[in-house]
């Protein structure tokens, strides 16, 4: 898992200095890094930390690949704690990736230990069961709860990868 954690923290700085810094979603403080990374169905699932989301991040495994997804198409996964949809996307690097936001915009977010703090929680809390009366399971259903879109609800224009991927989310 050290290898895929190093290439997808690689491919995510590159994303953040080439095409993120200085956007208003931007919040410098943080930095690229992906916590918790564990082999989850067969495949690489963590937490990524960027200076623009905090979310889930899923990786095929040896014996495990992803579906490539179109443009707008969300694969949903099934974990303890409930379901989530997730985009997908390939860079020559690392191959098919999917993530989810799951804190997106992050001004809030007022240092980078705080932002690891989050991840550790929001990996804990994937699983258990959303039936189960837990902390994790509270922390886990007030996170969801605090997602934002990346979008709003009134566009109806699918954004595509690329648009993702540079900030495109105002146009």
């Amino acid at each position: 898992m050290d290898a895929v954690k190093e290439k997808l923290e690689k491919v995510f700085n590159e994303i953040a200095q080439s095409r993120r810094e200085g956007l208003p979603a931007f919040n410098s403080v943080l930095r690229v890094q992906v916590v918790g990374l564990r082999e989850w169905q067969g495949r690489g699932l963590g937490v990524l930390i960027t200076p623009w989301m905090i979310g889930l991040v899923l990786v095929p495994g040896n014996d495990a690949p992803l579906k490539t997804l179109a443009p707008g198409e969300k694969e949903t996964w099934t974990f303890p704690s409930g379901k989530h949809d997730f985009i997908g996307w390939t860079e020559p690097v690392l191959g098919i990736c999917q993530t989810t936001s799951v804190i997106s915009p992050i001004a809030d977010i007022r240092s980078h230990s705080e932002a690891v703090n989050l991840a550790w929680e929001l990996i804990a809390s994937l699983f258990v069961s959303a039936d189960v009366e837990s902390d994790a399971a509270a922390k886990h259903k007030a996170l969801m709860a605090s997602a934002q879109p990346m979008v709003s609800a009134e566009d109806k224009k699918v954004m595509s990868r690329r648009d993702f991927l540079r900030g495109n989310f105002f146009k």
